[in-house]
């Protein structure tokens, strides 16, 4: 089973949601995405397209040994994992998208939207990723940004996402040219045609109280898989593997175990 994070997030999202059902059960993989936790930047000239992902996780996948592959896949890792068995059906056993259909549609024009990205990828690159003086401070951030998360695991999540400097500064690994929205917006029909090509059966697992729920045309997204199963989280907004792992780890086991 290969686990893949979501934007600005890294492998260690799925630890507490392995300890809750997975560990012992499956073969894991939990990669950090290009630009995201320990794998490397792109460098001077490159970016982070959603193809350049699903190309890395071709290039996972011919590493590993397998009888079955399934993938699982959290917002952005959902997309990738959607992209890559839509395009290798034959290779996917089962698919689990949590809350991974893509973002919400952008209505401006696609001229404006490149414009956009030229100017901000520019200024993106210049700029040094974000520090915090003490992991406490970062700690807290974490905490602030997801009051949702069981006790203890801010710390956790502040210090994987976080590299250590001089004097104990704490400095955020992903890189900032990430800030930066892409210059092609989600198109559901671009999307829908690699949905319609999933062969195997999909599970979408979403967080009850989450925004990802306004998507205006979620509803159009989620027809297009003809094998779908579809569970509803409590207590949890859209950072589903962390706020809830006790429910989610059972919940993939149970899809993914057969």
């Amino acid at each position: 089973m290969v686990l893949l994070h979501g934007y600005q997030d890294f492998g260690h999202t799925w630890q507490q949601t392995v300890n809750c059902g997975l560990l012992g059960q499956f073969d894991l993989v939990a990669p950090d995405a290009r630009g995201h936790g320990d794998s490397d930047h792109v460098g001077p000239g490159g970016y982070y397209h959603f193809m350049d992902y699903a190309a890395d996780l071709r290039s996972i996948i011919s590493q590993l040994e397998f009888s079955r592959l399934s993938l699982v896949g959290h917002s952005m890792g959902g997309s990738v994992a959607a992209y890559y068995t839509g395009s290798h059906p034959e290779q996917v056993h089962k698919l689990a998208l949590i809350e991974g259909l893509g973002p919400p549609t952008d209505e401006r024009a696609p001229v404006d939207r490149v414009r956009n990205w030229v100017g901000d990828a520019a200024k993106r690159r210049t700029q040094p990723a974000n520090r915090y003086e003490t992991l406490d401070a970062l700690t807290a951030r974490v905490a602030r940004d997801d009051p949702r998360l069981p006790e203890g695991s801010a710390r956790y999540y502040a210090e994987h996402s976080s590299r250590e400097l001089a004097g104990g500064v704490r400095e955020l690994k992903y890189d900032p040219l990430l800030r930066a929205m892409g210059p092609r917006p989600f198109q559901l029909d671009y999307a829908g045609e690699f949905w319609d090509r999933i062969a195997c059966p999909v599970l979408y697992v979403h967080g009850r109280d989450s925004w990802y729920n306004g998507i205006s045309d979620l509803e159009e997204r989620l027809l297009r898989f003809r094998d779908l199963r579809r569970v509803t989280l409590n207590n949890t907004g859209h950072m589903i593997q962390r706020d809830v792992p006790d429910q989610l780890g059972p919940v993939l086991t149970s899809f993914l175990a057969d």
